[in-house]
């Protein structure tokens, strides 16, 4: 048996995307820098959530695993995994939270004398709350060496479970901050052609992401329509862009209120102009922030929400957030009427009357997008980095 490689450091992911190349990326270099060795580990090829694709990237193990990360095959998962285990020996092994095939890694990698680390971006509105299911999350989570946490609201989470506050390291959920402010500022730079080649309107208040329920979508267009109802042709469109099963009920929704629409998901090629909602499909990596830098708004209402990885992209971009006070990231982020506007979740009035502001108030609208782009400088792949760091170190030392 290999001796351990008491500096070598797994990271592991389900399938990897843009998000997790550059956090990878960002902390193997500054492990490196403190004596560490950083090796990830993909365990799928595709992720059943998301529509991104990616290719090898040095130092990655690829375990090519199928079908899709959301299903689970425990046979194929060990006999692809503990090989790798037992072959490369990390002394510690961060994983994200402690479902299924993150579970069994967790329970090989601690029988192989591993220190293991939790990546997780869950809080107590968005867990599971049955009294069994919390004490066995507790029982797991109090196991782990170390917790790397997305920020304030998970931080209490866990550490309410039983994992000690001083292991608990913050800033797991990040962007690539440069990716988004280039994007959004050539896009802005070129907005006549760019505005042309996406087909978009000339002003619009953008809602980017899975068409799912918890996006609360539905509200969106009853708070839109509201604001069509007041400002008229003066109102800005609304692009909702993104896949999901939800897209049948909320074109359905528009015509209930009578808010034309142009559905590109089935071949509309119609132009969108004002008071009119577009919906367009999946946007790429690369689309997504010169779609965020041509908006006046984004928009996120989700009535659940982990964090919200796109108002950390939205914020990068130098566009003005309006968000739920649901979404996980609202206390790091969010602070209301400087970083973003926050309104009550559910409330369509206070989302109509957070549009209406944004949207004739440009003075308020260009503040607070700059106060946001500012603060998010501090929530970047740097903060990732020392974040895994931080918890590495912890872990090694338990």
């Amino acid at each position: 048996m290999a001796r351990r490689a008491a500096r070598r450091v797994f990271i592991v992911w389900g399938n990897w995307g843009p998000y997790h190349h550059a956090r990878f990326a960002a902390a193997r270099t500054r492990l490196a820098e403190a004596g560490w060795q950083l090796e990830g580990v993909q365990m799928y090829s595709s992720s059943g959530i998301y529509s991104w694709s990616t290719a090898a990237v040095d130092g990655v193990h690829d375990m090519g695993l199928e079908p899709p990360e959301m299903q689970f095959r425990p046979v194929r998962t060990l006999r692809t995994v503990v090989p790798l285990l037992v072959r490369r020996r990390p002394g510690v092994v961060l994983l994200p939270s402690y479902w299924h095939w993150s579970l069994m890694i967790n329970v090989f990698a601690r029988a192989l004398r591993s220190r293991t680390v939790m990546m997780n971006d869950t809080h107590a509105a968005t867990s599971a709350a049955g009294t069994y299911r919390m004490a066995f999350k507790a029982f797991v989570v109090r196991r782990f060496a170390a917790g790397f946490v997305a920020g304030t609201l998970q931080r209490e989470f866990f550490e309410g479970l039983g994992l000690d506050g001083t292991k608990i390291f913050t800033g797991y959920d990040v962007v690539d901050n440069a990716h988004f402010i280039a994007g959004a500022e050539a896009a802005r730079a070129g907005r006549a052609e760019r505005t042309a080649h996406y087909g978009l309107p000339d002003r619009y208040i953008l809602s980017l992401g899975r068409l799912v329920a918890k996006k609360n979508l539905g509200l969106v267009i009853t708070a839109y329509a509201a604001l069509r109802d007041r400002l008229g042709v003066a109102t800005p469109a609304l692009v909702v862009v993104g896949e999901g099963e939800e897209l049948a009920a909320l074109v359905e929704r528009c015509r209930e209120l009578g808010v034309p629409t142009v559905d590109r998901h089935h071949g509309d090629t119609a132009e969108c102009g004002p008071a009119s909602v577009l919906f367009r499909p999946y946007a790429s990596y690369t689309e997504t922030p010169e779609l965020m830098g041509l908006a006046d708004a984004f928009v996120l209402a989700s009535d659940s929400e982990e964090w919200g990885l796109v108002v950390n992209e939205a914020m990068s971009s130098g566009t003005c957030v309006i968000v739920s006070d649901a979404v996980g990231c609202v206390p790091d982020l969010c602070l209301d009427d400087e970083t973003a506007l926050v309104f009550p979740s559910n409330d369509a009035a206070a989302l109509t009357g957070a549009l209406e502001r944004i949207t004739t108030d440009e003075t308020t609208r260009r503040r607070i997008a700059a106060a946001g782009r500012q603060h998010i400088e501090g929530w970047g792949l740097d903060r990732f980095a020392q974040g895994c760091l931080g918890a590495v170190d912890a872990a090694a030392r338990r």
